[in-house]
């Protein structure tokens, strides 16, 4: 960073740490190649955050993604799920570990997930429920991959109950 009062950069994880507002270059360097950026930190405070989806039901043993966005005072949006602090009000049924994107169904039962930023929360009901996996499905289905490329594949589940997961 151009000034470490503003930002501060961790190279190693590759994050920018906005200290205050103002702006700031960024440098990016390797061997005789380089490039800079400017970044702009804004005054901008959270006014609140939102926690999706709002309602999970998971089979016992499965997991779902959770995201979490935060609405700041200008209207802007950023997602913010790794920077959160998760609580559970029964972490024996359902739980997310701090910097994770996915609740764990651990036992049948209902719990309210809670992510929490700088005095701001949001909830999620998790339902964990004793459905037995009933179908897999391979996605996307029947495609075709070109000689020397990658696709990306998941595993779809379907439960006794109805509900889909990605069981991928």
């Amino acid at each position: 960073s151009s000034d470490n009062t503003i930002a501060s950069i961790d190279s190693d994880t590759q994050t920018i740490n906005a200290i205050q507002a103002g702006n700031i270059q960024v440098l990016a360097s390797k061997g005789s190649i380089s490039n800079q950026s400017s970044i702009v930190i804004s005054p901008a405070q959270i006014e609140s955050i939102v926690l999706t989806p709002p309602l999970i039901s998971l089979a016992k043993g499965t997991h779902s993604e959770v995201h979490v966005t935060a609405i700041f005072t200008d209207q802007s949006h950023l997602t913010i799920t790794n920077q959160v602090t998760w609580t559970s009000d029964d972490s024996a049924i359902a739980s997310v570990s701090s910097g994770e994107e996915k609740v764990i169904g651990l036992d049948i039962g209902t719990a309210t997930l809670t992510a929490e930023i700088d005095g701001h929360s949001a909830t999620s009901t998790i339902s964990v429920s004793d459905a037995i996996l009933t179908e897999i499905k391979v996605l996307p289905i029947n495609s075709s991959l070109p000689k020397g490329l990658t696709r990306e594949y998941s595993a779809q589940g379907t439960y006794s109950d109805g509900s889909v997961q990605d069981i991928s």
